[in-house]
């Protein structure tokens, strides 16, 4: 029987209810033989940064191994060069950290692949 890891990583600020005012929707449905996931496409800069962006990508599939679905700020791009935060994305990053363990053990490949995100995440915002 093959075994299903479903992991679900969720890094939550906490500010009062009163303040938020946007955020993602991902929406996962299980079926007899299949995943099915969905998130929103909605993105700004910033609250004062003019029209939306409602064609952001939220989600992607690494092989048939891995669904990647990214909320929260979901890349840093340098907007000035004497900016000295480099610029990153999470499903670029979530990419790299799943191509680098491509000799991982199945059963130890979904906690490496956190580990590596979590961290290039980190190091780099």
């Amino acid at each position: 029987m093959r075994k299903h890891y479903f992991a679900l990583v969720l890094f939550v600020a906490h500010p009062a209810l009163a303040q938020i005012s946007s955020g993602t929707i991902i929406v996962v449905d299980f079926a007899e033989d299949q995943l099915v996931i969905a998130a929103d496409s909605r993105s700004t800069l910033n609250e004062n940064a003019g029209s939306p962006n409602d064609t952001e990508c939220k989600t992607t599939a690494f092989g048939n191994q891995l669904i990647f679905a990214t909320t929260g700020s979901n890349r840093y791009t340098r907007n000035d060069p004497t900016d000295w935060i480099s610029p990153w994305d999470n499903v670029d990053e979530a990419r790299i950290a799943y191509d680098s363990t491509v000799t991982t053990p199945p059963e130890k490949r979904l906690g490496v692949v956190l580990e590596k995100w979590a961290l290039a995440v980190c190091v780099k915002g």
